[in-house]
């Protein structure tokens, strides 16, 4: 195997190793946001139901 043959293999797999670094923070970043996404949701929905709600 030549320098430049290594070097390119070398960087390939600093390319993939950077990508499943970056595909696990985005994973960690949307498992910390969807759960106040569902309660800012809920929480509007919640609200319009009671502005819309039949007097009982």
């Amino acid at each position: 195997m030549q320098i430049g043959e290594r070097q390119s293999n070398i960087n390939i797999a600093n390319g993939r190793k950077s990508s499943v670094i970056l595909e696990a923070e985005a994973a960690t970043m949307d498992q910390v946001k969807r759960p106040k996404e569902t309660f800012e949701a809920s929480t509007w929905l919640r609200q319009l139901s009671s502005k819309f709600a039949r007097p009982t």
